[in-house]
């Protein structure tokens, strides 16, 4: 790394690799397109990511899962299962009642679905896959992001072609392989209001996806990423409100917010200890373009560095530092997933070093910020 990057370390420059591919074939070439990631019981950790190919010649198709275990705090990893049978578009890991869920949106042409299956044995096998939700609209997708647990139900957010969200619920009582314990709520799309569109990168691209589900002083929000003239605005997020009433979920676009690093994925969990909501994102240094670079793609698509920040709120978000940074806008630490781990926070994230672009990651690499507690300061509001 270079060494004029700033007067203060990185707080988890060091990493581990939790999985690897190998990135060069004749035709094609393998990357990973999301991050799983789940501490079980017995403090052993879990990363996975679905795998995709890549042909040189244009398109992708699915190419299964890899799953890799550490039982040593993710000081080394072990991969465990490699299932070529499930070709997700994204996936998430959830550890309900001492049993590790995997909840699946399928790469399938028919779309609209989630699967979910589940493990015994720590990740080593898994039960068929159960379809909980096949519904009248195209392909849905959420990767890991923030979930939220109240009233005995599960909430976490889906979108629709990365245009329009909505919010899926389990009755964790019934059970996350049962698909009458599943609801969705309506879809809602983000409007882009074009005195935040200038329009300096045109082209067909996301809007809005990848939403955190929080649950703020007994109210159930999203958090989610809108990408707005194709990253060229960046940091902005879209605030989303779920109703639940007589069991129907009802989403509503609240408000947009200016979130750092919400023009990519955030990652968002909350710490009962500290009370605060920290996260994880990517801040561009050059979204518009204003300083001329030879990069071919778009500037606010810069995943270099990986930051970490804390709220009390989930909207108003203070700095704690660098978790990561890469030298070269074709690198990328990003797509990160967390958990505690005591008075740690431990990371995995989706890691661009020698694939040749920022997007298609060969790495999933661990990292752990020790005692992450001590870099907050005191932001709740005193009378």
């Amino acid at each position: 790394m270079p060494n004029n990057m700033g007067a203060s370390r990185p707080l988890a420059q060091s990493y581990t690799v939790a999985a690897q591919l190998e990135k060069k074939a004749p035709d094609s070439y393998l990357f990973f397109i999301s991050t799983g990631f789940a501490m079980l019981p017995s403090g052993h950790m879990v990363a996975g990511a679905p795998i995709f190919r890549r042909f040189y010649k244009g398109g992708y198709e699915g190419h299964g899962v890899a799953l890799s275990i550490s039982r040593d705090k993710g000081r080394t990893w072990h991969p465990i299962w490699h299932y070529p049978s499930v070709t997700p578009l994204e996936m998430a890991l959830f550890v309900h009642e001492n049993r590790l869920y995997m909840l699946i949106t399928p790469h399938t042409k028919d779309g609209g679905r989630i699967w979910v299956t589940a493990s015994d044995d720590e990740g080593l096998t898994w039960s068929e896959p159960v379809e909980v939700i096949n519904g009248p609209f195209k392909w849905l997708a959420s990767h890991q992001l923030a979930m939220t647990i109240r009233d005995g139900r599960l909430f976490w957010a889906v979108s629709e072609e990365n245009m329009r969200l909505a919010v899926v619920s389990c009755d964790l009582g019934e059970g996350l392989l049962n698909p009458n314990a599943w609801r969705i709520s309506n879809f809602t799309e983000m409007p882009i209001p074009p005195e935040i569109n200038p329009g300096l990168f045109p082209g067909p691209d996301m809007r809005c996806l990848e939403g955190n589900v929080v649950s703020v002083n007994g109210h159930i929000r999203v958090i989610a990423r809108a990408v707005i003239d194709r990253q060229g605005t960046a940091s902005l997020a879209a605030v989303y409100d779920l109703n639940i009433e007589d069991g129907k979920l009802e989403l509503t676009f609240s408000q947009f917010y200016p979130v750092p690093g919400a023009q990519c994925k955030v990652y968002i969990v909350y710490d009962e200890q500290s009370r605060l909501f920290w996260m994880a994102s990517n801040i561009p240094a050059n979204s518009q373009k204003w300083i001329d670079t030879a990069h071919l793609g778009n500037p606010g698509n810069d995943r270099r560095f990986l930051l970490l920040w804390y709220s009390c709120d989930a909207l108003n978000w203070f700095p704690a530092g660098c978790i990561a940074a890469a030298e070269k806008l074709t690198q990328s630490f990003h797509y990160a997933s967390m958990v505690i781990d005591g008075d740690d926070l431990a990371i995995i994230s989706r890691t661009s070093l020698n694939s040749g672009n920022e997007h298609d990651s060969e790495l999933l690499t661990f990292h752990r910020v020790r005692e992450f507690r001590s870099l907050a300061m005191d932001i709740f509001p005193k009378v």
